[in-house]
């Protein structure tokens, strides 16, 4: 039998802590099978280059849990880490190593020029890149666009936090089930 500082016998049982995540996992419960659900969906289709280069698999890994249990900024972070780790790839291999200095604006207009994605996706990766920026940079004023394009689309940051977590997560599957190469 444990005891306390005094000397006396501990109360055995449940302590405020475990109570608190046992109450945080029922409220989160239904978000979490949803996002799960959505990932399931997705991970249908093969993520077959994503296993071939360093390191994604580990920010797969890590992106895909950020997304399920709702730490959405920490998503979107992993995505354009993971995107640009893949992407940086493809110009290695293809024997073009200069472009693996480059930062992701630039990476992402070059990825244009060579037709390695479609514009439509290198629109969406460049819209990803103003998403993380208010994360990562100090002179951005995160709070403050956050909060406008959430009163702009009419909804909570916390709901657009989601929204752009989960088009950065479906943006990776997008981009990793294609053909690496033109």
């Amino acid at each position: 039998m444990q005891r306390d500082l005094w000397g006396k016998p501990k109360k055995e049982g449940v302590d405020r802590w475990e109570r608190g995540l046992k109450r945080y996992d029922a409220e989160s419960f239904p978000d979490r099978l949803r996002r799960l659900r959505l990932v399931a969906r997705a991970e249908t289709s093969p993520v077959g280059y994503i296993l071939s280069y360093p390191n994604t698999k580990f920010l797969f890994d890590d992106a895909k849990n950020c997304f399920i249990f709702g730490q959405f900024a920490a998503c979107i972070l992993v995505c354009q880490s993971l995107l640009e780790h893949h992407l940086k790839e493809v110009y290695r291999i293809s024997g073009k190593d200069n472009v693996t200095r480059f930062g992701f604006k630039r990476l992402t207009q070059r990825v244009l020029a060579d037709g390695i994605l479609p514009d439509f996706l290198a629109q969406k990766l460049d819209d990803l890149r103003k998403k993380r920026n208010p994360l990562v940079h100090t002179e951005h004023d995160m709070l403050g666009s956050h909060m406008h394009r959430a009163l702009a689309l009419n909804i909570t940051p916390e709901e657009l936090l989601e929204q752009e977590a989960t088009d950065a997560f479906l943006l990776t599957f997008e981009i990793l089930n294609r053909r690496p190469f033109p």
